[in-house]
């Protein structure tokens, strides 16, 4: 078991009542991993400089750390790499969590803009929303039936990936998914370039709807 959990709040105190909260609910004496949930909106972060100096949340974090409450300090983001990278720049995070599709890929690049320097920093990789998230009222993925295989195998092929939040949503997608995994080989070439070429259409449909490219 890796237990995780995100915070919200912006400040040292704030962090570290959030932190023991956690620790109450999920009956435990630590966590493995504390992220900032989603460190990219500038509506949930408005000052981000703030947030990571002393008296911000990422202090808390860091005593948390070092009174044994919490093992890592992560992240997860949407979009925004250059945000992002201010955060990795203290040299405080471990983890980071990012949506990794092969269609949000055609929109934000993550790929390239933000998983290198992770990389770079040996953080650990997670990537989230394999399937697209959920599509709103009728529980199911963004991600379509006849792509859902191809969507988790191209996540997992990705390098650096640690492990990977698919977001299973019934029982059949679930069973497809341990299929897949027992099956996994890594996408060819030419299963890669088609994989784009259908990413960039469905993109187009889709739009920046994670927020704003930056």
């Amino acid at each position: 078991m890796f237990l995780a959990t995100k915070i919200e709040e912006p400040t040292r105190e704030g962090a570290l009542t959030e932190v023991r909260n956690s620790l109450r609910r999920l009956q435990t004496d630590h966590l493995d991993c504390v992220l900032f949930h989603n460190i990219a909106r500038d509506d949930r972060w408005p000052d981000l400089d703030k947030l990571l100096a002393k008296g911000g949340a990422l202090e808390g974090l860091v005593e948390a750390r070092k009174q044994g409450m919490i093992r890592h300090i992560g992240c997860s983001t949407h979009t925004s790499p250059a945000r992002v990278i201010r955060a990795f720049d203290t040299g405080e995070f471990d983890l980071m969590q990012a949506i990794l599709s092969f269609v949000d890929h055609q929109i934000y690049h993550l790929e390239e803009r933000l998983l290198p320097e992770a990389r770079k920093r040996n953080m650990a990789i997670v990537a989230m929303k394999v399937l697209g998230g959920p599509t709103g009222e009728t529980g199911g993925c963004r991600i379509s039936a006849e792509d859902r295989v191809a969507s988790m195998r191209y996540a997992w092929g990705i390098p650096g990936v640690a492990v990977s939040i698919v977001g299973f949503r019934k029982p059949a997608e679930l069973r497809e998914g341990l299929d897949a995994a027992l099956g996994y080989k890594p996408l060819s070439a030419a299963e890669l370039a088609a994989l784009e070429q259908r990413g960039k259409a469905i993109a187009e449909k889709w739009g920046p709807s994670r927020g704003p490219v930056t």
